[in-house]
């Protein structure tokens, strides 16, 4: 598991790179776009669309990298003074809610990527299709689902520690 662990993190770190690029265009359009209205009275067509698109990029590849480093919130009063085979038990079952959930959300984001490309769904100011983000938002719902599988089988395995240690 430890390879397959390595592999995941470093594949989830990359995709964060991807995001990270991504905002930085999102950032210097929507800079650009400003000073474009505000000093030669022409704002850059289509503004809104692109952010919008990146900003599906910007959240689907970041988020698998986010609970990587256990920066999601986390709600653990449900297992605040149990034992710890019982609070291991809740944080066991809450990821795998949190697995199920995203796989599903995963699937459903394929079935409409996959609508969307078929339908020849484009945006309606610069004609961008929109099956890619909603791919992009695929992918990363299916990271995170990686992800998560992994933290359930390091939090079985492990068997004096429950997986909120690493969380403050």
């Amino acid at each position: 598991m430890g390879k397959f662990k390595n592999l995941v993190f470093g594949a989830s770190r990359k995709a964060n790179y991807v995001a990270n690029v991504a905002l930085v265009v999102m950032t210097v359009i929507v800079c650009a776009n400003v000073i474009m209205r505000s000093v030669f009275r022409k704002p850059i067509e289509g503004t809104e669309e692109i952010v919008a698109v990146l900003a599906g990029v910007v959240i689907s590849f970041s988020i698998a990298y986010a609970a990587v480093q256990k920066a999601h919130i986390v709600i653990d009063f449900l297992s605040f003074g149990f034992s710890k085979i019982l609070s291991k038990a809740i944080d066991v079952s809450m990821t795998l809610l949190g697995f199920f959930t995203y796989l599903m959300a995963s699937y459903f984001c394929l079935l409409s990527g996959t609508h969307q490309l078929m339908k020849g769904e484009v945006t309606q100011g610069l004609n961008i299709p929109v099956y890619p983000a909603t791919y992009c938002v695929t992918f990363g719902c299916f990271a995170l689902c990686i992800v998560l599988f992994v933290f359930i089988f390091e939090c079985l395995k492990n068997k004096n520690t429950s997986d909120k240690e690493g969380r403050e």
